[in-house]
């Protein structure tokens, strides 16, 4: 069923970039090469509660400026033109193909004021997370309630060395002077839900996210 899913997406994203040769108003695909973005991936997995796509709603505190490039986590690239083209994507992600990298510079528009934002590096775009109140990937690994970690895990710093955390307090010392966290995959975690806890191996920084949507 997974690799019916998968091909599903894959189909649909091939007839949207056809369609987008012909309608500059649809998603289409370009040669540019977005960067992996932990801070996207963050932003993105909160539209999709905002929307709704969860099974939630809110409202976005912020939109892109379209149009945007993105790239899937199998190296597909897209530029998207609208709010309503990225939610269809997002609709349609798997565990296994999702959006995790965007092309800066790109900017945002505010939706409290109107006001536009230029965003040109991953920590900018952290700083635009924080200041709308968007949860981090380090206030989820250090705050969430949704799940406990399974020590010891592995994180690579700023210098592409990977540090081994044995416990919340040295990962929360972590947090504090890295962001955001940039975790190496799989491990495990206790998840918890209404249902109980759950033990779960969490593959890639879509799984993380998700482990946050308990409630």
């Amino acid at each position: 069923m997974k690799n019916i899913k998968l091909l599903l997406v894959l189909v649909t994203l091939s007839s949207v970039t056809l369609f987008s040769c012909s309608d500059n108003n649809s998603v289409e695909k370009e040669a540019v090469v977005p960067s992996k973005s932990v801070s996207l991936r963050t932003h993105l997995s909160k539209m999709k509660i905002n929307h709704n796509i969860h099974g939630k709603s809110a409202t976005d505190t912020f939109t892109f400026l379209f149009p945007v490039t993105f790239s899937y986590s199998n190296g597909t690239t897209v530029t998207v033109d609208s709010n309503q083209a990225l939610l269809n994507l997002l609709e349609n992600e798997t565990q296994t193909l999702y959006l995790d990298g965007v092309a800066f510079p790109f900017q945002i528009v505010v939706a409290s004021d109107n006001s536009t934002t230029t965003v040109t590096t991953e920590s900018g775009y952290e700083t635009v997370l924080e200041n709308n109140n968007i949860p981090t990937v380090n206030s989820i690994a250090t705050q969430s309630t949704c799940f406990n970690f399974i020590y010891p895990i592995s994180v690579i710093n700023q210098n592409n060395q990977p540090v081994v955390i044995n416990n919340d307090t040295e990962l929360a010392t972590y947090a504090s002077t890295h962001n955001p966290i940039n975790f190496v995959y799989p491990f495990t975690v206790l998840a918890i839900d209404s249902q109980g806890v759950t033990t779960v191996i969490v593959d890639n920084l879509y799984d993380f996210l998700n482990l946050n949507i308990c409630n």
